[in-house]
C-alpha cells in the first residue's frame, strides 16, 4: 500500500481476506497471526475430503450437473473466474463425478492435491470452532472497504466475525468480487504478495464477465459516544488540534496515517485511553496539520524548503490524505520569501519575524522600542 497509495476497496481470495482486514484495520498483525494459525489448525484436522477444478463450463451449468446427477455430497467451493469454478467433497464422490463434468463439456477436470474439502459444509464443524476465539477478539473499525468472500459486498462492521467463521464453508465469491469492482468503476486492480494468479482471474474475468451495478446497502455501523475527553484529540468540523512539525519525508508519513494499532492497544491496556477513545484513535491521522521545517541556520537537517515541502506533498496524495494542511517554516523572513512558499503549495506558513508585523501578534510598545533600538525591522 506504500508503494501504490492508498486504494478505495480491498479483498482476499479465501485466506487473502485475513490480508485485506489487516490493511483495512479489522486487526493488528499479532492477532491476525494469530487468527491465521488456529485457521490452518482447524483446516487441518478435516480429513477424507478434496476438491476438484473444472475448467470451461459455467457456474449453471454446474449446478445443474450436481442436481442432475444427484451429487448431493459435492458443493461449489471457489468461483475462481468464468472458466474455472472448484467444487469441494468426498474424495471417492468427486472422481466418480468427473464423467458427468466431461459430458457436460468441461475443458478439462482436474482433481487438486488438497487435504480436505475447504470451503464446503465439511468445515462447518471448524467454522464453529473458530467462532470461540472470536469470542475473545476486539474487531477494529474498518478504514476502507473490504469486498467478502461470502456475499461479495463491502463487510458490515457487525458481520466481520461472522464472515470470517462462515467463510470456512462457503464459497469463494471472486468472481462476482471483481464483477462488483468493474461496476464501481474500478480501474486498476493489483495484487499484492507474490504470484500472479489472481492478477490472471481478474484478467479473465474482465474478459468473460460484465460489469455487476448494484445498489449497495449503507454500511452498517456501531455509534459510538464522544466523551468530553476526547475533544481535544478528534478534529470536528474542520477544526485542527494537532500540528506536527517534520523535515524528513518517511517521518512526516507517520503523521499522515493512524497512529499504530499496537500503541493503541497498548495506552488502552495501560488505562490512557478507554476503548471508545481506542477506536476513535484509529480513525484519525496522527496529526491533523504538518509542518515541513527548512533550514533556517538551524538545527533542521539542513532540509531545503524548495526540496521538501513537494515530496511532502506528494507523500500527502499517495497516501489520500487530502484533509491535512501542509504548511512550511523556517528560513521565512520577508513577505516574498511568504509568496514564493505559497507559490510551492504551501497551505500556510509559520515564521517569527513575519507574524510579529500583524496587529494579533499583540507585541507591547516597549518591546517595539527595543527592537527598534536594535535596528531590528518587523
Amino acid at each position: 500500500m506504500k508503494e501504490h497509495g492508498e486504494p478505495d476497496y480491498l479483498a482476499g481470495h479465501s485466506l487473502g481476506e485475513y490480508n485485506a482486514l489487516l490493511a483495512g484495520g479489522a486487526f493488528d498483525f499479532e492477532t491476525g497471526l494469530k487468527l491465521v494459525k488456529l485457521r490452518a489448525e482447524l483446516m487441518g484436522k478435516v480429513k477424507d475430503g478434496g476438491m476438484a477444478a473444472i475448467l470451461h463450463l459455467e457456474e449453471e451449468k454446474i449446478r445443474q450437473v450436481i442436481k442432475e446427477k444427484r451429487l448431493d455430497s459435492i458443493d461449489i467451493a471457489n468461483l475462481n473466474s468464468p472458466s474455472q469454478i472448484v467444487i469441494s467433497g468426498p474424495v471417492d464422490a468427486l472422481k466418480d463425478a468427473e464423467q458427468y463434468f466431461i459430458e457436460a463439456g468441461a475443458l478439462k477436470y482436474v482433481m487438486l492435491k488438497v487435504s480436505g474439502a475447504f470451503h464446503s459444509r465439511y468445515m462447518k464443524v471448524a467454522g464453529d470452532e473458530l467462532g470461540t476465539f472470536f469470542d475473545t477478539l476486539s474487531v477494529g473499525r474498518l478504514r476502507i472497504p473490504v469486498i467478502a468472500n461470502v456475499n461479495a459486498r463491502p463487510y458490515r462492521q457487525s458481520d466481520i466475525k461472522r464472515n470470517l467463521i462462515e467463510q470456512l464453508s462457503s464459497s469463494v465469491r471472486w468472481t462476482e468480487t471483481i464483477r462488483y469492482l468493474m461496476g464501481k468503476e474500478v480501474e486498476d486492480i493489483i495484487q499484492i504478495g507474490p504470484g500472479n494468479v489472481l492478477t490472471g482471474l481478474t484478467r479473465q474475468i474482465k474478459r468473460l464477465a460484465k460489469p455487476l451495478i448494484v445498489e449497495d446497502e449503507p454500511i452498517e455501523t456501531e455509534p459510538v459516544e464522544q466523551k468530553p475527553a476526547l475533544e481535544e484529540y478528534i478534529p470536528q468540523k474542520h477544526e485542527k488540534f494537532v500540528m506536527g512539525s517534520e523535515s524528513l519525508e518517511d517521518v512526516a508519513s507517520a503523521f499522515m496515517e493512524a497512529p499504530s494499532r499496537l500503541i493503541v492497544d497498548k495506552l488502552t491496556k495501560e488505562g490512557y485511553l478507554t476503548e471508545e477513545q481506542a477506536e476513535l484513535a484509529l480513525q484519525t491521522t496522527v496529526a491533523d496539520d504538518i509542518c515541513v521545517e527548512s533550514d533556517s541556520a538551524g538545527h533542521t537537517d539542513h532540509g531545503l524548503n524548495f526540496a521538501v515541502l513537494p515530496a511532502i506533498r506528494r507523500k500527502r496524495e499517495i497516501l489520500h490524505a487530502s484533509k491535512m494542511h501542509i504548511g512550511l517554516a523556517g528560513g521565512i523572513g520577508s513577505p516574498e520569501a511568504i509568496a514564493a512558499a505559497f507559490m510551492l503549495g504551501a497551505d500556510f506558513v509559520l515564521t517569527g519575524s513575519i507574524n510579529q508585523c500583524t496587529v494579533e501578534a499583540g507585541i507591547s510598545d516597549s518591546v517595539k522600542d527595543i527592537r527598534s533600538a536594535g535596528k531590528i525591522l518587523f
